[in-house]
């Protein structure tokens, strides 16, 4: 029986560096997301709507690079390509966006942030809902082991 994760075969080192490459992203945009209390709390002089306005002209200056890195001059075309869904998404993001800093501005860190560590745990409600996709048994031990830390934050607080 093969020790590799889903879609990884253990003879192929192109897909193990894949692998790797999507834990260490995954990683560092769990490091990332666990600074944004910290670092919007830096910000004394700011309220919250100069804050989503230089996070979201900062996100669309790095959105544009990495669209001309991939598609050249046609920026506009890969807009294009993207479709409807993709309007959907990007809406979505937007309001989780702007969500999270006035989330807190207005609450404490530790309360914000909780709320986000829940999460993953609804969009895997909303993907076995909405989508119909399965649900392994370890991941579904890995997301309860994760809702009783979220419990015992919880408990904690109050």
């Amino acid at each position: 029986m093969s020790s590799a994760p889903p879609g990884v075969t253990d003879g192929s080192s192109a897909m193990d560096a894949e692998y790797r490459r999507g834990v260490v992203l995954v990683m560092l945009a769990g490091a990332c997301w666990s600074l944004g209390g910290l670092l919007v709390r830096l910000v004394e002089d700011a309220g919250e709507w100069q804050i989503l306005l230089y996070r979201s002209a900062t996100l669309v200056v790095v959105l544009l690079v990495v669209l001309w890195s991939r598609y050249g001059g046609d920026i506009a075309g890969a807009f294009r390509r993207a479709g409807f869904a993709s309007v959907i998404g990007a809406a979505c993001i937007a309001t989780a966006f702007a969500s999270f800093i006035f989330a807190l501005t207005h609450a404490s860190v530790a309360t914000a942030t909780l709320l986000l560590s829940t999460a993953p745990f609804l969009s895997a409600v909303m993907a076995r809902l909405v989508l119909g996709e399965q649900v392994r048994r370890g991941t579904l031990i890995a997301m309860t082991v994760a809702l009783a830390g979220v419990v015992v934050m919880m408990v904690r607080r109050l």
